[in-house]
């Protein structure tokens, strides 16, 4: 019985997530805390070798490369000075140099990094995605989705991560994945 409760709260549920995350694709909600949907959705979706570009503006950003590289990603870390964004006049062309030159599998980046409440414009990054051909964009959007608009279909963002306690308000350990085709 109780599993006939719960796949439709489930599937409900899911669906309106996906919504907010502005895709049509599929998400996963999982229990455990946000860096249970980190980590999985960096280590289901690359190996050992693989390059990946990884954006970052804070802590979080820098961490999200630090832990492919545990890994045995090759990562090219674009650092740019904390409390900044992908808005600065230099940092979208050190992104693209770092594409271009690395050639990746994946690009990664946070939306909002927690500690300084910066936001990081998606649209730009995905555009770089289309441009070269990069196969994955992974955005940690646990601090920002739910507060800020997110359109992970347009911006061609293939992994968006939220958690509930951030701008959910909701218990934490609830860790949401969306996963484009």
């Amino acid at each position: 019985r109780i599993e006939e409760d719960f796949i439709p709260l489930y599937r409900d549920t899911a669906r309106k997530v996906a919504k907010v995350f502005g895709t049509e694709s599929t998400v996963a909600l999982m229990t455990g805390e946000g860096m249970a949907g980190l980590w999985g959705a960096l280590k289901s979706c690359l190996a050992p070798g693989d390059v990946v570009v990884a954006v970052g503006t804070g802590v979080f950003g820098d961490g999200i490369g630090e832990m492919a590289a545990s890994f045995g990603c090759r990562v090219e870390a674009v650092s740019l000075p904390y409390s900044s964004t992908i808005n600065r006049e230099d940092a979208l062309s050190r992104i693209e140099d770092a594409v271009k030159r690395a050639k990746p599998a994946m690009i990664t980046a946070v939306h909002c990094e927690t500690p300084s409440g910066t936001l990081n414009p998606l649209e730009a990054l995905g555009d770089i995605k289309r441009r070269h051909g990069v196969p994955l964009f992974y955005v940690d959007s646990v601090a920002g989705v739910g507060g800020v608009p997110v359109d992970a279909d347009k911006h061609g963002i293939d992994l968006i991560l939220g958690g509930s306690q951030k701008c959910f308000s909701a218990p934490p350990s609830m860790t949401m994945v969306g996963v484009s085709e």
